[in-house]
């Protein structure tokens, strides 16, 4: 009655998820045309070591592999991002470089996104840290903007803080995935990142809990954390023990991977 076009009951695998949508982009042939936009997906914790990044770099290069549309990772890291080094790629320009500039337009910005060997573009954050206040929420909102009516997905990878570009992006986006661990202090500080959200009138309705399993024991059984968020978990990730060499090659497992 909606309108949409499939559904999908959950728990869902991101296996399930990624063939259903990738039926449907080719489907409707889905690419951005003039009159319509891109989807903005954003990955945020206030919690470092969850694996944030990780889910990430994999989910712009599955987006490339499974639609082979244009997809953009963005960086928005202000203490030197860690994408660039997932993708092994040299950033000789980041946004810092891009933000400096007089004025803003799709040209210059295209000058700026790094191009991976999967064919996924790359807007890398600075090598040396920056104020905790850059980028600034204008600049994230244009950028996205531009983005938005260029590609088919822009995937951000957001710091654990909560920074005019953060709330500009969060905003902006159409889905977030908040990445909670299987351990205790990750869930109590969801919890309560997800009461700083609403107390600065982020009280964000497409926010996605994400359990992401970072080493090989889990500390808390799944249902234990969905407790303690008071919500469910429609994605569940393992431990791969292949993920560090994934991260030492410089090719995401999301490229490598048949599944």
């Amino acid at each position: 009655k909606s309108g949409a076009d499939d559904y999908m009951s959950k728990p869902v695998t991101s296996h399930e998820l990624m063939e259903r949508i990738d039926g449907l982009l080719n489907s409707k042939q889905a690419v951005v045309k003039p009159g319509r936009e891109g989807i903005v997906l954003s990955v945020f914790s206030m919690r470092g070591g969850v694996g944030r990044t990780t889910l990430a770099v994999n989910l712009a290069t599955a987006l490339r592999r499974l639609t082979r549309e244009e997809v953009c990772l963005v960086d928005f890291s202000p203490s030197g991002g860690q994408a660039a080094m997932h993708l092994r790629v040299q950033p000789k320009v980041s946004w810092d470089e891009l933000a400096a500039a007089d004025k803003l337009d799709p040209t210059m910005l295209k000058d700026y996104l790094l191009l991976h060997q999967s064919g996924l573009r790359l807007l890398a954050a600075p090598t040396l840290p920056q104020l905790v206040t850059k980028p600034t929420g204008e600049f994230a909102t244009q950028i996205l903007k531009m983005l938005r009516e260029r590609v088919a997905f822009t995937v951000v990878d957001l710091p654990p803080v909560i920074n005019p570009a953060v709330r500009a992006t969060l905003i902006a986006s159409d889905i977030v995935f908040h990445v909670v661990t299987p351990e205790v202090v990750s869930v109590q500080v969801e919890v309560q990142a997800t009461r700083a959200l609403v107390r600065f009138g982020l009280n964000l309705q497409q926010k996605i809990h994400v359990l992401n399993q970072v080493t090989p024991e889990m500390q808390l059984p799944a249902a234990a954390v969905e407790k303690g968020l008071g919500t469910r978990l429609p994605f569940q990730f393992g431990f791969d023990e292949n993920q560090s060499r994934a991260l030492a090659q410089g090719v995401p497992l999301a490229i490598t991977t048949t599944q």
